[in-house]
């Protein structure tokens, strides 16, 4: 449509749809329907806890169960990424920890409640939200609010994830965020490499994080 068209949430909602269909670790939406001048999802239902009850309850995680438990979601990321979708709110507690059918836990991205589409130009396909983000979990950026596709937003609020398993903590919020202060937060054993990928997925500038998640999952694949 042209510029002047009002955004319409049933097509995002759709959209949102068929990515989700495309990775087994982004919530399933099962039926998108229209009622009251908006778009309503009816989501899979999943059996298990969110990936902030799981450490809250068992404590800071090893490097190898965060990476485990990780990997899948920034994997599920950037496919969003590739689609032209960022998620704008990635935190512990909008990651469930599935429950298999045969014993294995399955992460799942859920909460798709600030998410946006984007066209091709880099504008947004529904109307944007500028309120909305997760102390700790937003970059800097994200209180201004955010009005073009910016994958960065979301390599920091997964890089702060990731910084929440392995502490067991809040991150600090973004404006506190250092290198300093990130090593000093991390356990001793954790080694320079993901320090590195740490800092950068975590930097104060979007331009000096990752681009997307896809970069991300290359550099957490590559100290697995």
């Amino acid at each position: 449509g042209t510029p002047s068209d009002p955004p319409d949430p049933h097509e995002e909602a759709q959209c949102l749809q068929r990515i989700a269909g495309l990775h087994p670790n982004i919530v399933t939406v099962n039926e998108v329907f229209r009622a009251n001048n908006t778009a309503y999802y009816v989501m899979e239902y999943i059996n298990g806890i969110s990936l902030k009850d799981y450490v809250a309850t068992k404590g800071a995680l090893s490097q190898k169960e965060t990476v485990e438990i990780m990997l899948p979601v920034v994997s599920a990321v950037a496919t969003l990424h590739q689609n032209r979708f960022t998620h704008l709110d990635i935190k512990p507690s909008n990651i469930m920890l599935a429950n298999s059918d045969d014993g294995t836990i399955r992460p799942v991205l859920i909460d798709f409640g600030l998410a946006k589409h984007y066209n091709s130009d880099g504008s947004a396909t529904a109307t944007v939200s500028l309120t909305g983000f997760s102390e700790g979990y937003a970059p800097v950026e994200q209180y201004s609010g955010i009005t073009k596709f910016s994958p960065a937003v979301d390599v920091y609020s997964l890089g702060a994830t990731i910084l929440f398993c392995l502490t067991g903590k809040t991150p600090p919020r973004s404006v506190e965020m250092t290198p300093e202060s990130l090593r000093a937060l991390l356990p001793a054993d954790i080694p320079h490499e993901f320090y590195r990928i740490l800092c950068i997925a975590t930097a104060f500038q979007a331009s000096d994080r990752f681009p997307n998640a896809r970069q991300l999952s290359i550099e957490l694949n590559a100290i697995a």
